[in-house]
């Protein structure tokens, strides 16, 4: 009686509010939790609260919640894992960091590691993904992990991993298109042609067709040429036809080729058939037609410059079409037409057309400007690309000075990776050492949201940064970057190893005259008292984060970046703690020193006042 009168929410009305939500009627479970939270702070009911709002997709207030809780329970994996569901679906970077903490704190959980996962595969981070993979399936055993486990071998070129897998699978005795495509990956073409042909005859299945289709282009490309058109006109598959087209163009029967394009693009949108536009211009300039060649170029061109929606496939048409004219047309007639097209268009894309136009021309002058103007329009792609150019000119001061600015003002984790890999992949880059060392900050501090690729980067540019060192006799700072390297290098590296780092170690050693060690035994008896923490408190002047820094340290000795970020909320607690050891410093107290760089950022210890 007095529940129903109070609305008090005690047991039952929780039962209801768990039963509402897996009923999946989200709004009205939140409304229940609402009233209960209003008087009861129930941990189990905030975190309902939360998933209910996820579900609902509120993700602000998702956040906000599980952000709290984070807070009131940083130990917990599965507070973790969902935190990160939410941010992944805000297209938030920071998912991957509470993906990778829920792991740590629960290996064997399960759908955090599903999830972690899929956040890798998304990414195109197949490599990474490998090992979680591996472990999920493990303790799931479930066909879906399975699968997804062998569709990642397969992405990252471990198609002999992923058959050895499969074999050792009991499954169905029917045909299966992951195990095709595993055996086509392994160049066992007889047997997939075998198996696929089976299924295709059995399912009708057009990715069977397509699998059959393929083995057999590489078994007997004229017989794969006459079985192409039936399969074609019974699917009516894209896909298939475009496979069609390729081995078409692969064979010179360009005609046909086009015809078939022409088949494809009857009755579509321009817009939705554009690489099919693409590829007919192509077989035109290869038929010898470069009448026809030229018109479908400047209708495709122009179409994409105006609807700017597939600007990488933008970027090769121009980049085809600049080699077209140059090789059917002379160049006082190639060069007119082609900059009429891009150079009245302000958009970074034609911008670094016209560029590399001027480039190839030889005239460096012109080139030059077009490349600032793109620089000036996109930092980013224009800026890298002017840095590219100006290397090329022997103007590394410039260069420098230009790719600085690119990688202080990048934004985006994936930006400042792709650019790593263009830093490390050019010697012309990595050799200038105000930039080595920008990049290698930049990548230190957001080290819990990098994916593999974004590791070994790090870890190349470690590996550059001490052979420096190396050549300037710096030996301590050889060995520390050595040390940070073998720190953080990815499982599955694709480009060094471990090895690449001790062969520099011991270079080191063998040329130094005087070693001082690196790390220190711990001093645990420190000279002096402890400085109360109220009246350090006061002392330095601490607002309230950096009082909880303090307090936290005291309490565990030990923290990295993301406890830290956890425990405050905010993305800026290494800024925090910066400030704190200022005003420290000032007062000539000592509180916390830094301890390196570990996989989850700065690593800070308590060292007494």
């Amino acid at each position: 009686m007095g529940e129903e009168m109070t609305g008090d929410l005690g047991p039952g009305r929780k039962r209801e509010a768990f039963m509402l939500f897996e009923g999946g009627s989200y709004e009205r479970s939140y409304e229940i939790c609402r009233d209960i939270t209003a008087t009861d702070d129930d941990p189990s009911i905030v975190i309902l609260s939360a998933m209910n709002l996820f579900h609902m997709g509120r993700l602000d207030e998702a956040e906000a919640y599980f952000q709290d809780l984070v807070c009131r329970m940083p130990e917990s994996s599965y507070i973790h894992s969902y935190l990160g569901k939410v941010l992944e679906m805000k297209g938030e970077e920071q998912a991957i960091a509470h993906y990778g903490r829920a792991i740590i704190l629960d290996p064997k959980n399960q759908e955090a590691l599903r999830s972690y996962a899929a956040y890798l595969l998304s990414s195109g981070d197949p490599r990474s993904s490998v090992t979680v993979l591996r472990t999920l399936f493990n303790l799931s055993g479930k066909e879906e992990d399975f699968r997804t486990l062998i569709q990642a071998l397969l992405a990252s070129g471990e198609a002999d991993e992923a058959l050895e897998y499969y074999k050792g699978r009991k499954g169905s005795t029917v045909p299966d298109t992951l195990y095709v495509r595993i055996l086509l990956s392994c160049g066992e073409i007889d047997t997939a042609l075998d198996l696929a042909r089976e299924g295709m005859e059995k399912t009708g299945d057009p990715l069977f067709a397509r699998l059959y289709l393929s083995a057999l282009s590489r078994r007997d490309p004229d017989a794969a040429l006459a079985a192409y058109p039936p399969v074609i006109k019974k699917t009516s598959n894209d896909d298939i036809a475009q496979d069609h087209i390729r081995l078409l163009k692969e064979k010179a029967r360009y005609n046909e080729a086009i015809y078939a394009c022409s088949t494809m693009t009857t009755g579509k949108n321009e817009d939705d058939t554009a690489g099919i536009h693409l590829m007919t211009a192509e077989l035109y300039a290869l038929a010898g037609d470069r009448e026809r060649a030229l018109e479908e170029y400047r209708r495709l061109i122009r179409s994409q410059m105006i609807l700017m929606s597939e600007p990488q496939l933008l970027g090769r048409a121009l980049s085809s079409f600049k080699t077209f004219l140059l090789t059917f047309y002379p160049l006082k007639t190639a060069a007119p037409i082609y900059l009429e097209l891009v150079s009245g268009q302000p958009d970074v894309i034609c911008l670094l057309a016209a560029a590399r136009f001027y480039e190839e021309l030889g005239d460096f002058t012109e080139a030059r400007s077009w490349y600032y103007r793109a620089y000036r329009s996109d930092y980013l792609e224009g800026g890298c690309e002017y840095a590219r150019f100006l290397a090329n000119q022997k103007d590394f001061r410039e260069c420098e000075k230009v790719m600085l600015y690119v990688v202080n003002n990048i934004k985006k984790t994936q930006d400042l990776i792709r650019i790593s890999g263009l830093v490390v992949g050019d010697s012309r880059f990595y050799r200038l050492k105000r930039l080595l060392d920008r990049l290698i900050q930049r990548l230190e501090s957001r080290i819990s949201m990098l994916n593999s690729h974004g590791l070994e980067y790090l870890a190349q540019s470690l590996l550059f940064s001490a052979a420096q060192a190396l050549e300037e006799n710096d030996f301590p700072g050889c060995k520390e970057a050595c040390l940070r390297g073998l720190d953080i290098i990815p499982p599955r590296p694709r480009d060094l190893s471990p090895a690449d780092f001790l062969a520099l170690l011991e270079a080191c050693k063998e040329r130094t005259l005087y070693d001082i060690p690196l790390f220190h035994a711990d001093e645990h008896e420190r000279p002096g008292d402890e400085i109360p923490a109220e009246t350090l408190h006061a002392l330095l002047e601490l607002d309230e984060n950096e009082k909880k820094i303090v307090d936290f340290l005291k309490a565990h000795g030990r923290a990295n970046e993301m406890d830290l970020r956890t425990l405050l909320g905010t993305r800026r607690a290494a800024g925090y703690v910066n400030r704190l050891l200022q005003k420290s410093a000032l007062k000539g107290v000592q509180i916390i020193e830094k301890k390196g760089v570990g996989q989850y950022g700065e690593i800070y210890e308590y060292c007494g006042a």
